[in-house]
């Protein structure tokens, strides 16, 4: 009874020393391909994909550990994405091509991420810029969005295309919430209709984390 009792005590301690795996890509192919296969698909049949993916997403990134992917500055200094993270961050990502993330990034964070700061003081935002394809052919929205955002985010850089895809950013903006110990806390995508919505959204995320999810040392 008593080598019970110790085997028991051993896997306890190697479990609770376990870390988190990184985050897992999704592959998105499969999806895309699922979804335009050149049969009629039902609304049911398209809310069940959707649903799916949005599952397969939350289930390889949240919990799990940020991968090392190189990042760039705007004056073209290399970091490792992980190595930028030293407390509570939110993380938002979007590209020069879609409307609906430059519109958020651009117009409604700055001023949720004002409010946020006068009530939670404690937390970074890391804003990254995806670079595809086509930016590097020297894309001009590309160089202007990054003008733009300069003077909005202190902490900007830029990601590529297929490095952000191991994030599982499906959509622009993506917004990873992420703990001191470079955790994903909660993946979001998407615009929010009404930048209350947004605020809320993100204060909902501090909150939780004020509620002990990033006491983890």
């Amino acid at each position: 009874m008593k080598y019970l009792f110790i085997l028991f005590a051993v896997f306890i301690a190697i479990a609770c020393n376990r870390k988190p795996q990184t985050i897992t890509q999704v592959d998105f192919k499969t999806f895309e391909s699922k979804m335009n296969t050149g049969a009629p698909l039902t609304q049911e049949e398209v809310n069940k994909l959707m649903w799916k993916f949005q599952l397969d997403i939350q289930k390889n990134t949240t919990g799990r550990l940020l991968p090392d992917l190189q990042i760039c500055d705007v004056q073209g200094n290399e970091y490792n994405l992980p190595d930028i993270i030293r407390r509570k961050t939110i993380i938002e990502i979007s590209d020069a091509h879609c409307g609906f993330g430059i519109g958020c990034t651009l117009n409604d964070l700055p001023g949720i991420i004002a409010r946020l700061k006068e009530k939670y003081d404690d937390f970074d935002v890391v804003c990254l810029v995806i670079k595809t394809k086509a930016d590097n052919n020297g894309h001009n929205p590309f160089n202007t969005y990054l003008t733009d955002l300069k003077p909005l985010y202190p902490a900007l850089y830029v990601i590529d295309e297929g490095d952000a895809g191991k994030l599982n950013v499906a959509g622009s903006p993506t917004r990873l919430l992420v703990d001191k110990n470079r955790t994903v806390v909660k993946i979001s995508t998407g615009m929010a209709v009404d930048p209350e919505l947004l605020y809320n959204e993100l204060a909902g995320f501090l909150k939780d984390v004020h509620g002990n999810l990033f006491k983890r040392d």
